[in-house]
């Protein structure tokens, strides 16, 4: 196995939504199994009773808010994917036995149980023998699961190392062109004019506090959200984008405000109550964003409805 044919094969088989919610489950599960082995715990020794606190709190920080029992669990579709994904499942000795924590958690490029939680042998060589590509595979991982605001939070949750190897060239003939491919593919495609198109039309302010830096004539500090994320099906279109200033838009990202289609703001109850914060976000609670001044910009409905029912924290 190599890193082109481990991506191809965690491509081919992506469980990221279950009876329509989002369930970056496996993904989550599978990024803790990579850090483990990168710190120097060897797949072997990671039992799952180790890593269950670790797992749950990271879906509480990168899930959605709110969980309902998949219809499928990821038990199940282990199984049914067991010979197709050998080499990433490796085995395939599950049981109903295990706790539902485990069932839910349980992703096809690794193998959990009530013992342990583990990388397929067959992948963990890959990732001892070549470091290089366990960092790509980690941060492809986390790409296709999170926007790119909250990448760095998450691969920092699991304690995973994204430094620079020395003495080790990153952009090495067999990284750019055996598995760029690949890891463009697993990365949300985002539209080069998306954020053109979204800035213009919120003319260059954010949306919430109407923020417009510029030094001279170059604006800074705004970028384009989406509010259906790009990793679940949302479209670059302007109707699913906010123009935001970065903290606002890391805010729109991380669940702490949300808009809906009539471009109402709401602010989650679960905000801190210091006075920096509501001064930030608690004071445009009930308030109506700038919207574009063509109607068919304004936020879509369904896109809205996505986000407070998926990203959201409502309480």
């Amino acid at each position: 196995m190599d890193l082109d044919s481990f991506l191809q094969e965690f491509r081919s088989a992506p469980v990221f939504t279950s009876a329509g919610q989002r369930a970056p489950h496996k993904a989550l599960a599978l990024l803790y199994a990579m850090s483990q082995l990168q710190r120097g715990h060897t797949h072997r020794l990671t039992r799952y009773v180790d890593a269950e606190v670790k797992l749950k709190y990271l879906l509480d920080q990168f899930g959605p808010p709110r969980r309902t029992p998949p219809r499928t669990t990821s038990l199940e579709i282990a199984r049914k994917n067991n010979r197709k994904h050998q080499a990433v499942s490796g085995r395939c000795s599950m049981t109903t036995a295990c706790a539902k924590t485990a069932a839910e958690i349980r992703p096809l490029a690794i193998y959990v149980s009530s013992r342990r939680s583990e990388l397929s042998e067959i992948a963990a060589d890959l990732f001892q023998r070549d470091r290089v590509a366990l960092i790509q595979a980690a941060e492809t991982i986390a790409d296709s699961i999170v926007p790119e605001t909250l990448r760095d939070e998450l691969l920092s949750a699991i304690e995973f190392d994204v430094s620079p190897i020395p003495n080790v060239n990153p952009l090495s003939p067999f990284l750019t062109c055996k598995i760029t491919r690949e890891i463009f593919a697993m990365r949300a495609v985002r539209d080069p004019a998306f954020s053109q198109s979204v800035l213009q039309a919120y003319g260059w302010q954010c949306a919430i506090c109407g923020a417009s830096p510029k030094v001279d004539t170059r604006h800074f500090g705004l970028e384009a959200a989406h509010i259906r994320w790009i990793q679940y099906s949302g479209p670059n279109s302007v109707d699913n984008g906010l123009c935001l200033c970065r903290m606002h838009h890391v805010a729109l990202d991380r669940g702490a405000i949300t808009v809906n289609a009539e471009g109402e703001i709401d602010v989650s109850p679960r905000l801190d109550g210091s006075e920096e914060s509501q001064q930030l976000f608690g004071r445009f609670r009930g308030t109506t964003i700038r919207r574009p001044a063509e109607i068919q910009q304004h936020p879509a409905a369904d896109a809205c409805a996505w986000h407070r029912n998926e990203v959201f924290v409502a309480g």
